[in-house]
């Protein structure tokens, strides 16, 4: 599992998020092996972000790291 601003979003196809409170289903994260995971780092004692903050940050590092195509 690699924190996402570690990650090559040019290989990117789409980003699947779980819920705050349990994050994927099992039968999900089955699906992903653990080199196509990301994560984002919290503080130790924080449950969970927000998870449209959460979708917000890999949304906007994704962007960022693709040179904001189509963003003036």
């Amino acid at each position: 599992v690699r924190r996402y601003d570690q990650v090559d979003y040019r290989r990117v196809v789409g980003l699947v998020v779980g819920s705050e409170s349990s994050g994927l289903p099992p039968a999900v994260l089955a699906e992903a092996p653990p080199e196509r995971r990301v994560r984002i780092p919290m503080r130790p004692g924080i449950r969970s972000l927000n998870l449209a903050t959460s979708v917000g940050i890999a949304a906007y590092e994704a962007a960022r790291r693709l040179g904001f195509p189509g963003l003036a």
